[in-house]
């Protein structure tokens, strides 16, 4: 029996006289059972799946958004992309367009142009990391600064807490500060 037609993710579709006589075509029904079978979802990092077979190419993804991939064996591919709300410090505190900060699987990312109505100072907080994008251990790195048309740098602390703090800024007079494309595993 062949299907009548196809639904929006391929899956075929058989007269409405019932379901498909699996004896005459069974490829139809496993073929579609393979392209849309091939991703497990569970609340635990993979392991064996209650001995059922496993196949390279199979993916499993974890509560947390994590994906892996069965080569030979289960790996960490990364996972899906999450987007984080970095929160400014404060009404006196705004980001810069394009701002960003994602979570793929236990990386974190931020790239983000942090402004002040007025001037910063050293150990100024900027803002804060939400739950689940903050480091584990705090983290020291250097961004740029820009006040005028004058380029400095800003050493910047990123705290267990979620909180950022611009920890030293050498441009006396800047309001606008940048933490780009720093990563760390959370």
């Amino acid at each position: 029996m062949a299907s009548e037609s196809s639904g929006t993710k391929g899956q075929p579709y058989f007269a409405s006289g019932g379901a498909p006589a699996i004896d005459v075509d069974p490829g139809l029904v496993s073929d579609y059972a393979a392209l849309v079978g091939n991703t497990l979802v569970s609340f635990t990092t993979p392991t064996a799946v209650n001995g059922k077979p496993l196949w390279n190419g199979l993916t499993w993804v974890d509560a947390s958004g994590n994906v892996y991939i069965y080569q030979s064996g289960w790996q960490l591919s990364g996972g899906v992309p999450i987007a984080g709300t970095i929160t400014p410090n404060g009404s006196a505190w705004s980001l810069g367009t394009g701002s960003s900060l994602t979570k793929q699987g236990k990386l974190v990312t931020i790239d983000a142009q942090f402004l002040k109505t007025s001037a910063i100072n050293s150990n100024d907080v900027v803002g804060t990391l939400p739950a689940g994008f903050r480091p584990s251990r705090q983290i020291v790195r250097v961004g740029a600064s820009t006040t005028g048309g004058s380029t400095g740098f800003v050493y910047y602390t990123i705290n267990t807490n979620g909180q950022i703090v611009a920890s030293y800024v050498n441009v006396t007079g800047t309001t606008s500060i940048w933490l780009g494309g720093i990563t760390w595993s959370i």
